[in-house]
């Protein structure tokens, strides 16, 4: 069933990224140092990967068609390709695992997980927020559109040094998630908030109209609802 009133709305511009740290099953991990939510994204490219239909041909002695069959393609699973604009430490512990290199209390940067070693062991979920839109105005009721992938993996890609601004590209996959729920701050329902009603968090992707974004600041935020 639709709702009319919605109808016609366009998302236009990535306004912010959350990335949640889970468990190897999917379940959110809720801490301190268990999520990451900022706007310092270039984009974020989502391709699905496809399994073939089966087609079935087979010519009778005359040459003429006698059977002619085909069912449907199948998404395997999406590919993801992120693209930031700075190196920040907590986000790529977050995606890569590796380790965070402290003087102290301070960040001083990050060292890749050692070669031949799975890069990222347990999942992260991936949240994106994008303007909405109608007619050339933001809307007021929900002025953004969130999408949500609750179970990814991620590994490192090409980086360049060059006379540019340098950006760092991650490449992942996303899947589905029998174990996300209402997500880490119980916001994945229909009001966002803990007393809306829950909606269904084990799609590979989904998407909602949404009232706000989520704070942003570098580093780590906190995942505890």
């Amino acid at each position: 069933m639709t709702t009319p009133a919605l109808i016609g709305r366009k998302s236009i511009q990535g306004l912010a990224i959350r990335v949640c740290r889970e468990q190897s099953d999917g379940t959110p991990v809720a801490n301190s140092t268990g999520a990451y939510a900022n706007s310092a994204f270039v984009k974020l490219d989502i391709k699905p990967v496809i399994e073939a239909a089966n087609q079935f041909t087979t010519k009778d002695a005359s040459g003429s068609i006698d059977i002619n069959y085909r069912d449907d393609d199948k998404v395997k699973w999406w590919e993801l390709t992120l693209e930031i604009t700075y190196p920040d430490p907590c986000l790529m512990e977050l995606l890569l695992n590796g380790e965070l290199l402290l003087d102290g209390a301070s960040t001083l940067g990050f060292a890749y997980p050692n070669l031949a070693e799975v890069t990222d062991p347990n999942p992260v979920s991936l949240e994106v927020w994008t303007r909405n839109i109608l007619n050339n105005t933001q809307l007021s009721d929900y002025p953004y559109q969130r999408y949500l992938a609750p179970f990814t993996k991620w590994r490192p890609d090409d980086n360049t040094f060059a006379n540019a601004p340098q950006t760092f590209t991650y490449q992942g996959y996303a899947m589905e998630n029998q174990n996300y729920g209402n997500g880490p701050w119980n916001d994945w329902t229909s009001n966002e908030t803990s007393g809306g009603t829950a909606l269904d968090s084990t799609r590979s992707l989904a998407w909602i109209y949404s009232t706000h974004l989520p704070v942003l600041h570098p580093g780590y935020s906190s995942s505890v609802g």
